[in-house]
């Protein structure tokens, strides 16, 4: 009994031992492998398909180098059926940041945590690890190149059309046209590029406009001949618009899509003419009480999805029944407008709370022409609370249309005659009304040149220059309140004055500090021959102007809080005077 128990002693002894060692061998491995490859890339880690395993960071970058050198083709091949086009890789400035792949290739195995770590170097090991390499390349000069092929394959075709002319029906089933699928090529020339592929690209294409089978043409055909003198009708409150038998023999397509593309086209055209935009009422601040000077009014609007559904659907109707003509009631609806004469009351209109003035004496019979155009276009608008408002935007169309004349404009480093010469007399008028109310000044650009109309009883650098879209002048309201606009436009003064009205919350505003340096003398004038004109007639088409740079601080606060500080910087340029020489004999 006791040698029984001796040897199971003993076993166990043994079994421990075993265990023991296994743990330790277990736990030595992972330290011996890494201690064989100190300093060198764990075996299988490769970079871009190049073994990289047993070699320094310094043996791995030389060989990463040599092999990408080695297998980079020197042309990217385009091929369509027998046209080849080639891209050459020199033109691409190809290239790819050796330390950046090596230092990653290094600590695979080497970073994250002790678990991580060892999948890393386990997965190695077993299967292999290939990081891919960070290319860098123009990828302009492949746009260029993918514009170039499809400028040589595209093909447009026509679509297929049914055509109502005068009485007769018939269908033009179009030609079939081609077109590169260039952001396929795209992908499929990057993925070449990365992956150091030889072989040629073929170009995907796409076929356009399907020319359908005689089948489809002779149902289309049918179909036709059913919608002859038929009609829709769309009555809205007291109007009615018709959808003639031509109209709905164009809508007809094989493809369902283009024919309610050709439907959403019509649609589109009828909102055009349809639709209304809601205008707010227009007031002005008269003996300290708030009037309407126009009413709004709601505007209205097609809801053009819904009649679309309706055109398709009745058109089926149309041509499998004997009606003639189906009416409906065409889908709008009404937009309010947002500000109502009745809202008065509520606006917070209560006093003046800033005004700017500018004068503009010389000015030519157009030009005051267009200052008050646009002053009476902005006068009673309002701002709502929050808003940001924009002069272009709040002064729309520039046209002759809306009683604009032509004036002198500066534009693309001209002065040239241009339709509303002068509307930046009324910009710059605003910019010191704003400026002058304390409000933030979200847009602002000076003129490119001084313009001495704006320095008439003010200081340089107080001018705003506008041109639809851009530049702009924006402020915010952020007074908490609406804001009237409310201008004066004073001719026999040579004078526009414009007025902020709102509610006075106590801010106080003030410009300090202007000055003005650099001054330089404009450049000799230019004389340029123009053979339009008599010999030796000389007419001026610009001015010259010296060169400034002007600058003011300006402040505002509200119970000892500052709400803005700003320095606003003009450049003016010198500016050479310019003169047009006859040289008609």
């Amino acid at each position: 009994m006791a040698k029984k128990i001796k040897k199971t002693s003993i076993a166990k002894k043994i079994s421990w031992l075993a265990i023991g060692s296994l743990l330790t061998l277990g736990l030595m491995i992972p330290v011996i492998y890494e201690l064989a490859f100190y300093g060198q890339v764990y075996p299988g880690v490769r970079v871009q398909g190049v073994t990289l395993g047993n070699l320094t960071p310094q043996e791995a970058q030389k060989k990463l180098e040599q092999q990408i050198q080695t297998q980079t083709p020197e042309t990217i091949t385009f091929q369509f059926e027998d046209q080849q086009w080639q891209l050459a890789i020199a033109d691409l400035n190809l290239r790819f940041s050796a330390d950046q792949a090596i230092t990653a290739a290094y600590r695979v195995g080497r970073s994250g945590t002790a678990v991580n770590r060892l999948r890393e170097k386990i997965t190695a090991w077993q299967e292999g690890i290939n990081l891919s390499l960070n290319w860098h390349f123009n990828q302009t000069i492949i746009d260029e190149q993918i514009n170039l092929i499809a400028q040589n394959i595209d093909k447009p075709g026509w679509p297929t059309q049914v055509l109502y002319q005068e009485t007769n029906i018939f269908v033009n089933p179009g030609q079939e046209g081609l077109s590169v699928d260039q952001r396929k090529l795209k992908e499929l020339t990057i993925s070449q590029i990365i992956h150091l592929n030889r072989e040629p690209i073929l170009i995907p294409t796409r076929i356009a406009n399907p020319v359908p089978d005689q089948e489809t043409i002779a149902s289309l055909q049918k179909q036709a001949q059913n919608l002859r003198g038929k009609k829709i009708i769309l009555e809205l409150e007291a109007e009615s618009f018709t959808i003639s038998d031509a109209d709905l023999v164009a809508f007809l397509h094989y493809n369902p899509a283009t024919s309610q593309n050709n439907i959403t086209k019509w649609v589109a055209d009828l909102a055009n003419r349809v639709n209304r935009s809601p205008k707010n009422a227009r007031f002005s601040f008269q003996n300290e009480t708030l009037l309407v000077t126009e009413p709004s009014w709601s505007g209205r609007e097609i809801e053009e999805e819904v009649l679309i559904d309706l055109i398709e659907k009745n058109l089926i109707d149309l041509v499998i029944s004997n009606d003639k003509e189906i009416v409906l009631d065409l889908p709008a609806q009404v937009v309010p407008a947002k500000i109502r004469a009745e809202d008065a009351g509520s606006l917070g209109i209560k006093e003046r709370i800033g005004r700017g003035e500018s004068y503009y004496r010389g000015s030519s019979i157009s030009r005051v022409n267009n200052i008050r155009v646009a002053s009476e276009e902005l006068n009673g608008q309002l701002v709502a609370p929050e808003e940001v408002f924009s002069f272009n935007n709040a002064l729309g169309e520039v046209t002759a249309q809306v009683g604009y004349q032509t004036g002198y404009i500066i534009k693309d480093g001209q002065t040239i005659p241009g339709i509303g010469g002068g509307v930046c007399q009324v910009s710059t008028t605003m910019f010191r009304t704003i400026l002058n109310t304390g409000l933030p000044v979200e847009e602002r650009f000076p003129h490119a040149y001084r313009v001495g109309v704006y320095e008439q009883e003010s200081q340089p650098g107080l001018d705003a220059t506008v041109f639809s879209p851009s530049p702009d002048l924006k402020f915010k309201n952020d007074t908490g309140h609406h804001l009237l606009i409310q201008t004066v436009f004073l001719p026999q003064e040579w004078r526009l004055i414009i007025d902020f009205y709102g509610t006075h919350d106590g801010r106080v505003s003030s410009l300090s500090n202007f000055r003005l340096w650099d001054v330089t003398s404009p450049p000799p004038p230019l004389y340029i021959d123009d053979p339009s004109l008599p010999k030796d007639e000389i007419k001026q088409i610009d001015w010259a102007a010296y060169g400034a740079k002007a600058s003011f601080d300006w402040e505002v606060t509200l119970n000892g809080k500052i709400l803005q500080k700003e320095t606003f910087y003009s450049y003016y340029q010198p500016w050479q005077a310019k003169f047009l020489r006859g040289t008609k004999e």
